[in-house]
């Protein structure tokens, strides 16, 4: 393991905090993005150049900055020449989008797929990726990110397991990047997801949790999102009741617990039946119990809540919100639900901010 940074290290560490700057605050002087960060006028100096160079960024006429003489030159992202491609990649389908460098949305496609086995996945995987290109066909396209259910190595590329059969260590990344010729980064999509919430406003610290069949979590600290595979599995954690919390705050859990299938349960929830709502506000009260304990954890006080749980979020929110809240009375959380079908932007935005630092 790496213990030191080096002068390479500290360039790729500029080029990306000056790149998130431009893409979330631009257009900017020089000047103001040397105010804005802690980097010195020169490494400024140097990356902006180099992000010139590569066209990911363009210099436009500052309007409405003050300065003497003539008009100063800003910097913005270049969001005409270079394409991304996200695509989420769920047991219950695919997502995919095209962006530009600035995260904006060009082109959207779904599909259901109904594949059980690895190969069949692989090629639906494949197909949506042919529509998305097609789409910008006469476009440049950087690279492609794509947020992956289940265990993934996003260092190594690796879709370790997916529920799929047969699937188990997929080099996923290699073998797109192989059959497309460009560079693939795969991602957890949790962490896509969480990615996508962050740049749409300014959040430094923040934990997001994905509440559908298991329990995906997520963990930005320092505008930096935490990678290391195996980590996170709050579904893993033990609560008081002896269980494990995805036996109690997830749809299979629920729908045993209950002994009834899942859209029953909330069918009868939402007609006021008391036995079904029970089972919500139980949940909710093991779930708030957890998420206090991360708020501690973490330091964090955003907690973002999404997956198909979430679409019943009025059965229990205000439970999990007022318990949580009990729980950890010297924070001020902020408990939301956010948008799972972000997962596909946020990985082409993780894409743009990985292949930015691809210099030769």
């Amino acid at each position: 393991m790496k213990k030191y940074l080096n002068q390479q290290d500290m360039r790729d560490l500029n080029l990306n905090h000056v790149f998130r700057l431009i893409r979330a605050a631009g257009p900017l002087t020089r000047r103001q993005i040397e105010s804005a960060t802690d980097i010195s006028w020169g490494a400024v100096s140097g990356a902006t150049a180099l992000l010139l160079q590569k066209g990911y960024i363009k210099e436009v006429k500052a309007d409405g900055i003050a300065g003497a003489g003539r008009t100063p030159i800003a910097l913005a992202v270049n969001d005409e020449d270079h394409f991304l491609l996200g695509l989420d990649v769920n047991r219950s389908g695919l997502w995919g989008v095209v962006t530009d460098l600035a995260g904006k949305e060009r082109f959207f496609a779904q599909k259901e797929v109904s594949a059980t086995d690895k190969e069949a996945w692989i090629g639906e995987i494949g197909k949506m990726i042919e529509e998305l290109l097609a789409a910008v066909a006469d476009k440049r396209v950087l690279a492609i990110g794509i947020a992956m259910q289940g265990a993934v190595d996003a260092k190594a590329g690796l879709a370790a397991a997916f529920p799929a059969d047969g699937w188990q260590d997929v080099p996923l990344a290699d073998m797109l990047s192989e059959r497309f010729s460009l560079p693939v980064f795969l991602e957890h999509d949790p962490d896509c997801i969480l990615y996508a919430a962050t740049a749409e406003e300014e959040l430094r610290d923040a934990v997001l949790l994905r509440l559908d069949s298991g329990i995906g979590m997520a963990v930005m600290l320092n505008g930096k999102i935490f990678h290391r595979f195996g980590a996170f599995e709050l579904g893993y954690t033990v609560t008081d009741t002896g269980e494990r919390l995805d036996a109690l705050v997830t749809i299979p859990g629920l729908e045993r617990r209950a002994d009834m299938p899942f859209g029953e349960l909330v069918k009868a929830a939402e007609r006021g039946e008391k036995n079904a709502l029970c089972h919500f506000e139980k949940m909710a009260v093991q779930l708030a119990t957890s998420v206090a304990n991360i708020a501690q954890l973490f330091a964090v006080e955003e907690l973002l809540l999404c997956g198909k749980l979430m679409r019943h979020a009025p059965l229990f929110l205000d439970t999990l919100t007022e318990t949580a809240a009990r729980l950890a009375p010297e924070k001020q959380l902020r408990i939301r639900v956010c948008n799972v079908e972000k997962a596909a932007v946020g990985a082409a935005l993780l894409a743009a901010e990985r292949v930015t630092l691809s210099f030769d």
